[in-house]
């Protein structure tokens, strides 16, 4: 029977009782605070690992040795009114970690969805020190309501996690108020505007005629 090498580790430390621990915790912030559609912006995941040992063990895995972390993004269900969800990861600014994503399904009956997850890929993070990945997201141009993501930690290794509760975070994407352009102001024709400048001229002439007679009534 073939044993894949990642269930190795887990394997040897089954039989001890003895698992590494680690307390890794994840933060997300995404600015600017809201959003319209078609707007940019970024998104930062933190991972802090408290320790006392390191968290992730370097292992084969789809990106090489060093990635031995990872966290599942926010996911959307297939279809939805967008062709992948309300936004896209602009691949190109991701900086810290690796991104992809998979289209999983199908779900339990009757609907039998499929949905698009995302996902991001860690290096190994020493007791004590934190991870950090950044990039841009694109937000398609249909309109959208607020909603919720969910960003979860994954233990990808023989780890015990000894406090499982900040593996988890939820980020709501405020969708801003829409934007109203002013009331144009009503523009004057150009006999209205020939009439207030012969008004004007009006006025100034009677202007000019009292002070030229209140002049000369006081010499």
């Amino acid at each position: 029977m073939a044993i894949c090498a990642a269930v190795l580790p887990q394997l040897a430390y089954a039989g001890t009782g003895a698992w590494p621990q680690i307390d890794v915790s994840i933060a997300v912030s995404v600015t600017p605070s809201a959003f319209q559609p078609g707007d940019r912006g970024t998104v930062t995941l933190t991972l802090h690992n408290a320790g006392p040992t390191a968290a992730g063990v370097a292992q084969p895995g789809p990106f090489g040795d060093q990635f031995a972390n990872y966290v599942i993004g926010p996911g959307f269900r297939l279809p939805t009114t967008w062709d992948w969800g309300p936004f896209d990861i602009l691949w190109s600014t991701v900086s810290g970690c690796v991104a992809t994503y998979d289209v999983i399904g199908p779900g339990p009956p009757p609907d039998f969805f499929f949905a698009l997850v995302f996902q991001f890929y860690f290096e190994v993070i020493p007791p004590g020190e934190s991870r950090v990945c950044t990039f841009d997201i694109q937000f398609l141009q249909e309109p959208f309501e607020t909603f919720e993501t969910r960003w979860s930690y994954t233990i990808s290794a023989a780890q015990e996690d000894t406090n499982p509760a900040n593996n988890e975070v939820f980020y709501t994407i405020v969708a801003g108020e829409p934007y109203v352009p002013p009331e144009p102001v009503p523009s004057l024709s150009r006999w209205t505007l020939m009439g207030l400048a012969i008004g004007l001229s009006v006025l100034a002439f009677a202007h000019r005629r009292r002070c030229g007679m209140w002049g000369a009534s006081h010499r």
